[in-house]
């Protein structure tokens, strides 16, 4: 699959523990781990107007 990007947030710190513990938040990159939904929304902006250059009106 391609052109999927997760990203999480508002993790409860025993979730995150635990996607730690097991190597997920290694393997999916800190950045894309935030505090609430609005920054991760933020953060996903860029990579969806790039999208979005090449595509026809």
């Amino acid at each position: 699959m391609t052109g999927v990007t997760l990203r999480l947030a508002r993790l409860k710190p025993a979730v995150r523990a635990t996607l730690a513990r097991d190597g997920v938040i290694e393997r999916l990159g800190e950045g894309k781990i935030h505090g609430n939904i609005f920054r991760a929304v933020q953060a996903q902006q860029p990579a969806v107007e790039k999208g979005r250059e090449g595509a026809p009106d």
